[in-house]
């Protein structure tokens, strides 16, 4: 049907111009003669012109597609490395020593039975197990509001963006519920927690930066920021482990945002 739309315009000139040209060898009026092969010999130009533009047209599509393309691609990039490194947060917790772009990336290469047995390993802050997801799920929705990428994307890449949403709020929606763990009795002591608008009135309510104690008195290096419904406030540096059966759910949804991510 495309082939049949773009040639349309060249077949209409064609039947256009042998009209005029069999019109003018049926008349005996010179005039008139003249007029139609002025205007088949128009029409002939027409199809030349035409063709001429559309292979100027096609060769600056070509050349600014792949700017274009290289921007989606840059932003679609950015976009997945920051769920790469969140998951890390998840697989690895907040070891300094995890945070190397080579481990980062690494974990799209996880097998699930690994992601599954780090998981279980894992001792986790109610930081991390509580904080919303709001800046990673809206990083996709903006790619989806951008008009670029919804204009020149292939369709599948709208797809995996909208897969890789859902897969994020479905692992949320389990890290979120205090029922998928076990809670130890006491606090982790290394860390504490403050409130971003101490540090910056500009800061939404309710967020706050995760701060790890050092050797110096009063000295912290932070480890993490996030917004927190109320209500979980006072559990953020409680600690908690994964039960098996949340933590098979969690690998299974991990390796499947894998798969899409590698595409």
């Amino acid at each position: 049907m495309y082939k049949i739309v773009k040639f349309l315009p060249y077949f209409l000139l064609i039947i256009l111009s042998l009209t005029f040209i069999v019109i003018a060898t049926k008349i005996n009026n010179s005039l008139n003669k003249a007029i139609f092969i002025n205007l088949a010999s128009s029409s002939i130009f027409l199809i030349i012109a035409y063709f001429a533009y559309e292979r100027i047209k096609s060769f600056i599509d070509k050349h600014e597609a792949e700017y274009i393309e290289l921007y989606i691609k840059r932003q679609i990039a950015n976009d997945i490395f920051a769920v790469l490194y969140l998951l890390k947060k998840y697989i690895s917790g907040y070891g300094l020593e995890t945070n190397t772009i080579e481990n980062i990336f690494s974990i799209n290469e996880y097998s699930k039975k690994r992601i599954y047995g780090l998981i279980l390993k894992q001792q986790y802050l109610g930081f991390q197990i509580f904080r919303e997801m709001v800046e990673i799920k809206d990083l996709f929705r903006d790619a989806i509001g951008d008009n670029l990428i919804i204009k020149y994307s292939p369709r599948e890449y709208i797809i995996s963006i909208l897969r890789i949403i859902r897969y994020i709020e479905e692992i949320e929606c389990i890290f979120r519920d205090e029922r998928n763990f076990t809670r130890h009795k006491e606090e982790d002591e290394d860390f504490i927690f403050v409130d971003g608008k101490e540090l910056n009135p500009k800061n939404e309510e309710s967020r706050f930066i995760l701060l790890k104690k050092t050797k110096i008195e009063n000295r912290f290096v932070v480890y993490d920021s996030g917004k927190f419904e109320q209500s979980n406030e006072s559990k953020l540096l409680c600690k908690y482990n994964m039960k098996k059966e949340a933590a098979g759910l969690v690998a299974s949804k991990i390796c499947n945002l894998n798969q899409i991510m590698k595409k």
